[in-house]
């Protein structure tokens, strides 16, 4: 498969236009991977998976909740790391390919800064490129590609937008 075809360089090629992606914050990449999961589990995962699964939803759901509660300072460092290490061996015996790659995009919410080798210069382009693999390799791709539509509505990603193709793209007045 060529490069070109890939849905998730494709989207992250538009998402490197749309937004200002060195600026963002390893945290913030972090919230914006617990609140898609988040999204993802509550409205985006096909019924006849939850109702297969829901052990292990219930566990994957825990782990993503786990992200949240390190950036609010209620979870300790030690225990991020233990967490991570959990979920990974979860994604490692899950079958299912929805959850098992949502399991490893929420994996990727419980690195912290120094594990994840976090560079600043390139470390938020980076980890857009990771998730986005991880979920083009869903079944259905359609979730890769709902990535930046859910992303354009973050309160995170507003921050970042890149104020010239805004204005590109803002609709023109036709009259007084």
């Amino acid at each position: 498969m060529t490069n070109s075809k890939r849905s998730d360089i494709k989207i992250l090629k538009i998402i490197g236009k749309i937004y200002k992606i060195k600026d963002i914050k390893f945290e913030e990449i972090q919230e914006i991977i617990h609140d898609f999961a988040e999204e993802f589990l509550s409205n985006k995962l096909p019924e006849k998976i939850k109702n297969n699964n829901q052990e292990d939803i219930e566990k994957i759901t825990s782990y993503n909740e786990t992200i949240r509660g390190f950036l609010q300072g209620k979870i300790d460092l030690e225990t991020l790391r233990r967490r991570r290490v959990e979920c990974l061996i979860l994604t490692d015996k899950l079958y299912e390919s929805h959850l098992k790659n949502i399991t490893a995009f929420i994996a990727k919410g419980l690195f912290d800064k120094g594990v994840a080798s976090y560079d600043e210069e390139y470390g938020a382009y980076m980890y857009f490129e990771t998730l986005l693999f991880t979920l083009q390799k869903l079944e259905d791709a359609s979730t890769c590609e709902y990535f930046p539509n859910y992303i354009s509505n973050h309160s995170v990603m507003k921050k970042y937008e890149n104020s010239q193709i805004r204005n590109a793209t803002a609709p023109r007045s036709t009259g007084p």
